[in-house]
């Protein structure tokens, strides 16, 4: 007879088969992407797939029945309807599974990757002369962008230093509790605390390397959103369409990110803002904050 601990056992057992599968996110990386241009943000176009690989449809639209790469609607915004970026952190780091990682290996030794695609995820290393481990470490950064393919963040910044233009930038995706309407989803990949004095041995740190990765990702929205001509003027935070993403992006990503970003980039913050149950940016993250971290006005 079927009994509750039969039931938690398989559940448990199936748990450290997929956890087997998975290994621990690739390290930091050193280096990140060159800049395209003087002003334009290393990055690597994840949109369409990553070489002869074009990205999988996913995800069923559930009005038209129609097949996406990304949790979304099948049709583009109307032009001049992004107006800001929400950002985002995505509260845990990606590994990449065993059989991706053998997906992109058999692709790279059969010389199905062309020049130009391996040398970006190289770092440049040509692959008649790189060492296993740097084949490797490519493979794994192939696999780690492939994963993304499913996230419906517009622009991502990863923990290796990585910067994915994700979707389009008039594709309406489904991010951000009701921001993804009139934003662009600007993520950080990472768990980070709320509050930086919360935090704890399984967070992630802001080092100048992460910094400047999450920086990069939002220098790409707005450029990208404003050479589409879309009046990307706003940064948000994604606690302020969600009261359960209370933390969300958090203090650290706020101070070091969100707040250069917008002096640099001439972005408005709307402190007074929230979108039904969202709460207010805190006093704790902002000095113009009118509310404490849990909401209540100050």
């Amino acid at each position: 007879m079927w009994s509750f601990t039969n039931s938690l056992w398989l559940r448990q057992f199936i748990a450290s088969i997929r956890l087997a599968t998975v290994e621990t996110a690739p390290p930091r990386a050193e280096a990140w992407p060159e800049p395209v241009e003087p002003d334009v943000p290393g990055y690597f176009d994840n949109i369409a797939g990553i070489g002869p690989v074009a990205r999988p449809l996913f995800h069923k639209d559930s009005r038209t029945g129609l097949m996406l790469p990304y949790k979304g609607r099948p049709s583009d915004c109307l032009p001049g309807t992004k107006v800001g970026v929400e950002a985002h952190i995505t509260a845990v780091s990606y590994g990449t599974t065993k059989k991706a990682r053998k997906f992109w290996l058999r692709l790279v030794e059969d010389n199905e990757i062309p020049e130009d695609v391996w040398l970006r995820f190289s770092n440049g290393v040509p692959y008649e002369i790189a060492t296993k481990e740097q084949v490797e470490a490519a493979v794994v950064r192939m696999a780690l962008h492939q994963r993304f393919w499913k996230v419906p963040y517009h622009f991502v910044g990863l923990l290796n230093g990585d910067v994915l233009w994700n979707n389009p930038v008039l594709r309406y995706t489904y991010h951000g509790s009701g921001g993804n309407s009139l934003l662009l989803g600007v993520c950080m990949e990472g768990n980070f605390p709320g509050l930086e004095k919360n935090r704890k041995a399984k967070h992630h740190g802001y080092d100048p390397h992460t910094i400047e990765t999450g920086r990069a990702a939002v220098r790409l929205a707005v450029l990208k959103g404003r050479e589409a001509g879309e009046p990307i003027n706003w940064l948000y935070a994604h606690r302020q369409y969600s009261g359960g993403r209370v933390g969300d992006p958090g203090e650290g990503w706020w101070h070091e990110i969100g707040l250069p970003c917008a002096r640099e980039l001439d972005l408005e913050i709307n402190y007074q803002f929230k979108h039904k149950n969202g709460l207010l940016v805190p006093r704790e993250w902002d000095d113009n904050g009118l509310v404490d971290y849990r909401g209540r006005p100050l």
